[in-house]
């Protein structure tokens, strides 16, 4: 495995569904349990391995609010 990451061209990370909000944990539109408070420290944890792996960029798939969360945000 080793041989294999460093020969790799570059390296990027990938986060998705960080779902923050100040608001106490609770269910998801789909009874998922969430930690809203936690999200950003999640998200400087995922940042920092990802510096340490030396990538050249992060990619975040969406969903950084949890609409379920907040309904009044719109469509």
């Amino acid at each position: 495995m080793e041989a294999e990451t460093e020969s790799a061209l570059f390296r990027f990370g990938v986060i998705a569904d960080v779902q923050h909000a100040d608001l106490d944990s609770g269910a998801s539109y789909w009874g998922r349990l969430r930690h809203y408070r936690d999200a950003v420290e999640k998200a400087r944890k995922a940042a920092a391995a990802w510096t340490e792996q030396k990538c050249i960029f992060g990619l975040d798939l969406g969903d950084i609010i949890d609409r379920f969360a907040f309904p009044n945000l719109g469509s």
